[in-house]
């Protein structure tokens, strides 16, 4: 009779248990949805911290003046040149662009802009050195059109600069 009893109040036990354990899943199952929201707003957070630290790094670490130096690209810009493209990848600057004329001088304008370039002083300040890439020719109907690539290298500062 006493293990009967006991069989029981085991029995019992268990069901409570169960009992509670599916109460559990069901407050899982409503949270659920949230967590992940959650998870989604955390990793969109790092993602946004980590291009942040990296736009720091450009702007405040390297102490270049950026602007300045977009606007002696702008002003160095010479008839017929355009620019498509100007960024900053993995401590290399490049800038893209094409070169369009009536005289077929567009090779000579793509070489006048980057010797503009080379020549002001402080847009080479923290750049290692500036190259003009291979130019390569294009038609656009009967216009010839020149399309460029220079590059310039970051300057690697040493911990005692």
């Amino acid at each position: 009779m006493f293990l009967i009893l006991a069989h029981v109040g085991l029995l019992m036990v268990n069901v409570f248990r169960l009992n509670y354990h599916k109460g559990l899943k069901k407050q899982w199952d409503v949270i659920l949805p949230a967590k992940e929201n959650v998870d989604k707003v955390l990793q969109e957070m790092r993602e946004l911290q980590a291009k942040h630290k990296a736009i720091e790094k450009i702007t405040t670490d390297d102490r270049i003046s950026w602007s300045q130096k977009m606007n002696i690209l702008s002003d160095g810009i010479v008839r017929g040149v355009w620019l498509t493209r100007v960024r900053l990848k993995e401590g290399v600057f490049f800038i893209e662009g094409s070169a369009i004329s009536k005289q077929n001088d567009e090779m000579i304008n793509v070489h006048s802009f980057t010797s503009n370039l080379k020549n002001e002083k402080s847009f080479l300040e923290k750049f290692s050195d500036l190259e003009l890439g291979s130019i390569q020719r294009r038609n656009i109907g009967k216009t010839e059109i020149a399309d460029f690539l220079i590059t310039a290298e970051l300057v690697k500062e040493t911990d005692g600069e």
